[in-house]
């Protein structure tokens, strides 16, 4: 029915979950995380769709470009990373330098909201003492060479949700190596060899502010490669399912990724099963006659400008709307808005002033920072080609 190269689900994937994500942080600064514990997980779902979409786009373009582009070029490699580095760095570090700059200012402010509303964690955080949050040269300098993933006292140390760009940062280095070897050795080996890691990582390795350290050490947030790598891989099965002209590859392709996905949270499974058996649906032909009207209305939906203008602005959303909420409540605290009001009033209102005030934000960065740093990555490529073609 619909075999474009382009994926419009993942459009509105990439265009929903941040909203998820700025909920769940209105939430925790509102002190409404015991009432409000669905929107406040499904913060916290929404980053792991977005590690499974990172997983399914790296392969799906990889997958795409293979005849362009054979991955056993280490051209190829350097291109890909090109490409990923002027996509996440421009705006990462435009919001990084402004949050630097407003530090000491945004920490006072968080701590003084979280005495005014407490978090259900308030006073059990066992981990808080190893985190670093001074402004260091070594603090700093994690962040803007993105290797503070590594790091345990900088991986999660700041007014941003930045630890999840890390981790992102991770896979891409690693992921030529991933796709050469798939290639190479097979989808069974490779993939069993990543999810023993994935295992053994999450038993090993403890992470969160709750928890003590385990054996292998401790991470305030899974800002390590091998903690999430399993969430990784359930998207590039997906990729390769939807991909593969061949049934029996594609289904247990299917059954893998979803699979995985229901081992790490149940709850993972609504939003990855809903994206796999549409695009699977979709794509071959299967759907009934009578679905078929219904579901090119969807896919209507789907490409329609909202849905590209969420997912544009998504990645701006994701990294300003904590900022924006720490203003937001300076000034509605300030004002006495929230005086007496109980927290679904505040709830409420934070996000309904942030929402429009961070769109505004994320689209002008958009205009404005991502896409000239994208041009600028093309740039970079072309020029380098040339001077490969010229060598040669």
């Amino acid at each position: 029915m619909f075999r474009d190269i382009n994926v419009p689900s993942l459009d509105f994937l990439r265009g929903a979950m941040p909203i998820l994500v700025l909920l769940g942080h209105a939430a925790i600064w509102t002190g409404g995380v015991k009432e409000l514990r669905p929107i406040f997980m499904g913060g916290g779902l929404a980053v792991d769709v977005f590690i499974f979409v990172s997983g399914f786009l790296m392969l799906w373009h990889y997958l795409s470009r293979e005849n362009k582009e054979p991955w056993d070029r280490s051209s190829t490699w350097s291109v890909f990373w090109v490409r990923r580095f002027f996509r996440i760095a421009p705006l990462y570090w435009v919001v990084l330098t402004v949050m630097y700059l407003s530090l000491e200012v945004l920490l006072r402010w968080k701590t003084e909201f979280h005495a005014l509303y407490p978090p259900p964690w308030a006073g059990r955080l066992i981990g808080e003492a190893h985190v670093d949050e001074s402004l260091s040269a070594a603090n700093i300098a994690s962040h803007y060479s993105f290797l503070f993933g590594f790091i345990p006292r900088f991986a999660s140390n700041n007014p941003l949700p930045d630890w999840s760009i890390g981790l992102e940062v991770q896979f891409y280095l690693a992921f030529p190596f991933l796709a050469l070897a798939m290639r190479k050795l097979g989808w069974l080996i490779v993939g069993a060899g990543l999810l023993l890691v994935w295992f053994v990582a999450i038993r090993q390795i403890h992470v969160g502010l709750l928890t003590a350290p385990g054996s292998w050490g401790w991470f305030p947030m899974p800002t390590f490669l091998p903690l999430r790598i399993g969430i990784f891989l359930s998207g590039m099965l997906a990729a390769n399912g939807l991909f593969s002209p061949k049934p029996s590859v594609a289904v247990a392709s299917f059954i893998g990724s979803v699979a995985i996905v229901a081992l790490h949270n149940k709850y993972l499974v609504v939003p990855i099963g809903a994206f796999v058996v549409w695009e699977w649906l979709i794509r071959g032909d299967r759907l009934a006659t009578w679905m078929k009207r219904p579901a090119g209305l969807c896919f209507a939906f789907l490409k329609s400008k909202i849905i590209k203008f969420a997912a544009d602005c998504s990645y701006g959303v994701y990294l300003w709307h904590m900022l924006v909420q720490l203003v937001l409540m300076r000034i509605l605290v300030d004002w006495g808005v929230f005086a007496g009001r109980g927290f679904l009033w505040r709830f409420a209102v934070l996000s309904l002033l942030c929402l429009p005030v961070v769109y505004l934000i994320a689209w002008a960065s958009y205009c404005w920072v991502e896409l000239p740093g994208i041009q600028l990555g093309k740039a970079v490529i072309k020029r380098r080609k040339k001077l490969v073609e010229i060598g040669g």
